[in-house]
């Protein structure tokens, strides 16, 4: 076993528990508000697009420092402080994920009501996260900004963070969800 086998034997376990944090919050939410039985299908939840939305952003915000992990896997150092450093970065991630949705989900629940009351939290440390990634990014000689793309994300975080209505949210979202699988997209054509 390599170093960064033995780095991500660990990490991975962290980033991978975030992942079914995500898409099993996604499930519980989807099986309450579709799949509750005709008895019930006046008290199903309602889903919205805001907890949706998030919950693909914080994955794909995962997915992007696997990523940058696996970038890393020759320069990264093997010992306490680091594995300590990541477990602190990757269990930021994880509460993050834990909070896009709710673990119960009630009769008539708004999922969108519970993206307002977790928004704020969930973005707040994912930005941390992305913050201690980049300084570890720059502690490894590789700059703290890696160009262009960091500082809109930036941008549209904080805009997100204090943007105020569903509407404005939904428009916010989009873009800093998408812009994962789209810059993936133009990075292939090129």
């Amino acid at each position: 076993m390599d170093r960064f086998e033995f780095f991500f034997t660990l990490t991975g376990l962290l980033l991978g528990f975030s992942l079914v944090e995500v898409v099993g919050g996604f499930g519980r939410a989807l099986e309450h508000a579709v799949l509750s039985s005709a008895a019930v299908r006046s008290a199903r939840a309602r889903i919205g697009w805001l907890s949706p939305l998030l919950g693909l952003f914080v994955i794909f915000n995962l997915v992007s420092f696997w990523t940058a992990a696996w970038r890393l896997r020759d320069e990264f150092p093997v010992t306490y402080l680091s594995l300590l450093y990541a477990v602190t970065v990757i269990g930021g991630y994880y509460l993050a994920a834990m909070l896009v949705f709710p673990r119960t989900i009630v009769e008539r629940a708004d999922l969108d009501d519970h993206y307002f009351a977790v928004k704020r939290w969930v973005l707040a440390v994912v930005a941390a996260c992305n913050l201690l990634g980049a300084a570890g990014f720059a502690l490894l000689g590789r700059g703290f900004f890696q160009g262009w793309a960091d500082l809109v994300f930036y941008a549209l975080l904080i805009a997100l963070f204090f943007a105020r209505g569903r509407r404005v949210n939904l428009l916010l979202l989009i873009p800093i969800a998408a812009a994962y699988p789209v810059s993936t997209l133009v990075s292939l054509v090129r």
